[in-house]
């Protein structure tokens, strides 16, 4: 086992959470009424998706037994992720839904069928500022920030439409990427200055 912990968020950064939601919304809206993947602007979809109708029915969506199992996952991440396996050893750090009974246990499957990432390696948070590790990637700009003031390694923002107008502060750690190659380069410079300033 790698002494190198690299820490990934799972929606919007391993699977296709807003695609998902979409899909589903089509069941019953259609353009103009259902917006595009780039109409999100911000983080919290329900900024976008604004009608109570449609809002009731994402709930309902979200918690509905086998969605969460059936995200589709980026064909990029699964090639990234079995590429970042040899330098250092993953975890998926995720945040539950809540009043959901089965969203746990396919969340396990799902990052077991597509990541090879088992349960002991999967990490529920709401708050992932608490979890220790090298790198750490997620698509929420609050999440990046918390991160980095708690730990020394690399906290990286994955970049998407829904997070283009966040600023990210002046941190020595903090950085966005826009793809996996970027985030491999992020994680050889971090190995590099770990080898050279270990902790004590």
């Amino acid at each position: 086992m790698s002494d190198f912990r690299i820490l990934l968020d799972v929606d919007g950064v391993l699977g296709d959470f807003i695609g998902h939601t979409l899909k589903g919304m089509g069941t019953l809206w259609s353009p103009p009424d259902l917006p595009g993947r780039d109409d999100f602007k911000t983080w919290n979809l329900f900024d976008t998706i604004t009608d109570g109708e449609q809002q009731k029915f994402c709930n309902r969506l979200w918690r509905k037994k086998g969605w969460c199992n059936s995200i589709p996952p980026f064909p990029a991440a699964i090639h990234a992720v079995n590429r970042l396996r040899k330098s250092g050893e993953i975890y998926a750090v995720t945040a539950p839904l809540s009043k959901s009974s089965h969203w746990v246990n396919e969340r396990y499957e799902w990052l077991q069928h597509w990541f090879f990432i088992p349960p002991e390696n999967v990490i529920f948070a709401y708050d992932k500022g608490v979890i220790s590790g090298d790198l750490f990637v997620d698509d929420k700009p609050a999440n990046v920030c918390r991160w980095a003031s708690y730990f020394q390694g690399r906290s990286l923002l994955w970049s998407a439409s829904y997070n283009q107008s966040e600023a990210l502060p002046p941190m020595p750690n903090v950085a966005r990427v826009s793809d996996w190659d970027q985030v491999h380069n992020e994680v050889f410079l971090q190995k590099l200055l770990t080898e050279l300033d270990p902790a004590p």
